[in-house]
């Protein structure tokens, strides 16, 4: 299975099978609060067995005028800004070569 980058989790996959669900315990309004992309990390099997306290983001930066001199450019700029994963991340690399 691949992930998004910024969602690549096996925890609460792993300890699920010892999760009560919270959903009960958690409005609507409560998970609004919550970055979607974070909280979608937290579900298991369509419940809810977790809470992001903690939400670490990376960040990639690259020059697009050293990005537009590979012949695919256009095709990598859009990879990247669109969630690349990364297995996908890696291919790229290897590709560049």
């Amino acid at each position: 299975m691949e992930w998004p980058v910024c969602g690549r989790l096996v925890w609460v996959q792993r300890f699920a099978k010892w999760c009560e669900p919270l959903d009960k315990y958690f409005s609507d309004n409560e998970k609004k609060r919550i970055s979607d992309l974070a909280l979608e990390s937290c579900y298991y099997e369509g419940e809810l067995v977790a809470v992001p306290l903690d939400l670490v983001q990376g960040v990639l930066y690259y020059r697009e005028d050293l990005m537009k001199k590979f012949k695919n450019s256009d095709e990598i700029i859009q990879k990247i800004n669109n969630n690349i994963t990364w297995d996908e991340f890696i291919k790229l690399r290897v590709s560049l070569k």
